[in-house]
């Protein structure tokens, strides 16, 4: 809030020698006619452009005609005036009787102006230092009864206080070297003699369960000390809180003792559920073999008593077994459901559009010493393919692996078009088929630098025989390949 410097000034009669000629407020950059009659630069320059008149004298004038006052210069800055923490903001005024002399919001008492919000009356708690308008901002700036933010407010921060400074520092009053008045001094809200400002505002009013307020600086000290915001920590788990939520936290603290109702015993707010669920002996608990049929119940203490009972003992075993048995035939009979279920949607999908292989390599041993072996050729909408494995790899990184590809005959490629195909190339496992090796993959034919596409290291050779893979000299390879989609060159392949 902003104190008017009229305000501010002790002999309110001054004011009359030192208003403007126009708007009668005090002059902020005196400036004078020839005549010598006084007028704020603002007014008067306004003046000027509709009439090149003095208001007063009616003498002829221009803005280059107008010259400073330094008498009234000085004079203004020699004003005894009252520190703005003498005041504080009462009720507002609808209006101010042109003879009242109470102290307000206009420029003097007797000006007769109209003022609906602002009604400045004297702080019986606040400075009653006196100093001449020149030296105002020096005492203000270092003034015990200013406010200042409380730092444990919840909606202070430091570049509040920052500003508050700032403001404090760059609104005060003073007359600079051109001869310019600020006139007005800011003034914070009202204060009782506590030191902390009251207000009216219903808005405020609703901020007060949220921040303290503005606090006079020689009572800070004393504030914190009290503060309803101040810092405190719980007795139980050390966390910090605001004092005014302390007692809330702790009657909901997780870390707060408290006695279960069945052992009496004291445990931590967080930790009785898990007590009660886990180790309270007190607590009435059903056997661990519930589930298979025995239905004792007990207290928690007791448990070791029952399982140790040689009775209970063989009739949980039995439970036991009966429900295993009932698991694994449940298991078995899911798996074959499943298992039944993926190969019908298999064939279904391959019935559609697929393509089943089974390649069978016979004479293992002889196949080896080629190094080389490829399948018959089959055509998928077009294309020529074949399978193709290198018994020691393709590559000096794949020696001692068996590689295996599905070619194109690029030769016999249908031009413009190419194929999007989902396939897998199995090593059958002749001795458990759960144990054989599948590759997966998703291939663009042609493929752009290459014939084919497949695994360098599908299986190591040493693992063909050893593990089951080679039955009476015979391998068996088999493929399902899935066309996902049909492709011109203009196309985009679909997402791998």
């Amino acid at each position: 809030m902003e104190v008017p410097i009229e305000t501010l000034i002790i002999d309110q009669e001054l004011i009359k020698e030192l208003q403007c000629g126009i708007c009668l407020q005090l002059l902020n950059t005196p400036r004078q006619c020839q005549n010598g009659h006084l007028f704020d630069l603002s007014c008067i320059t306004t003046s000027l452009k509709k009439n090149k008149q003095c208001p007063i004298c009616r003498c002829s004038l221009s803005s280059k005609e107008l010259s400073r006052s330094l008498f009234v210069e000085k004079h203004i800055r020699n004003l005894k005036v009252y520190c703005k923490y003498h005041y504080k903001k009462g009720e507002p005024l609808v209006m101010v009787p042109t003879t009242e002399k109470s102290i307000s919001s206009s420029s003097s008492s007797s000006l007769g102006s109209f003022h609906d919000d602002e009604n400045w009356i004297i702080d019986d708690g606040g400075c009653d230092h006196i100093s001449t308008f020149e030296n105002l901002e020096t005492h203000q700036n270092s003034c015990e009864f200013g406010f200042d933010q409380c730092k444990y407010s919840s909606n202070n921060s430091s570049s509040n206080n920052k500003n508050n400074n700032n403001n404090n520092n760059n609104n005060s009053n003073s007359i600079n070297d051109n001869g310019n008045a600020n006139a007005n001094a800011n003034g914070n809200s009202s204060g009782s003699n506590s030191g902390i400002i009251n207000n009216n505002n219903n808005n405020e009013n609703e901020k007060e369960n949220d921040e303290c307020g503005m606090i006079r600086k020689k009572d800070l000290e004393n504030h914190y000390v009290n503060c309803p915001f101040r810092p405190t920590l719980c007795k139980y788990c050390e966390k910090q809180f605001c004092f005014k939520l302390i007692d809330d936290h702790i009657e909901n603290c997780d870390m707060k003792p408290q006695t279960c109702d069945l052992c009496l015993v004291s445990i931590i707010k967080k930790d009785m559920e898990s007590h009660l669920s886990d180790s309270c002996p007190s607590k009435l608990i059903d056997c661990p073999y519930s589930h298979f049929g025995c239905s004792s119940k007990f207290t928690r203490d007791n448990l070791n008593n029952h399982l140790e009972n040689q009775t209970a003992m063989s009739q949980h075993l039995k439970f036991l077994l009966l429900q295993q048995t009932k698991k694994e035939e449940d298991f078995v009979k899911e798996l074959e459901e499943k298992e039944d279920k993926i190969r019908r949607l298999e064939e279904a999908l391959l019935a559609s559009n697929g393509h089943r292989i089974e390649w069978k390599i016979k004479n293992v041993s002889k196949q080896r010493s080629d190094k080389y072996t490829q399948s018959e050729s089959f055509i998928i909408n077009g294309f020529t393919f074949f399978l193709a494995l290198f018994w020691d790899g393709d590559t000096s990184e794949s020696t001692g692996f068996v590689s295996t590809y599905l070619f194109l005959e690029t030769s016999k490629a249908p031009k413009g078009k190419a194929l999007f195909l989902h396939y897998f190339i199995e090593f059958q496992n002749q001795r458990d088929r759960n144990q054989s090796i599948q590759k997966e993959f998703d291939v663009l034919f042609p493929i752009k630098g290459g014939q084919g596409w497949g695994d360098r290291k599908a299986i190591k050779y040493t693992s063909l025989e050893k593990d089951g893979f080679i039955k009476d000299d015979t391998l068996i390879i088999r493929s399902d390949i899935l066309v996902k989609k049909n492709l011109w060159s203009i196309d985009v392949a679909p997402q791998r």
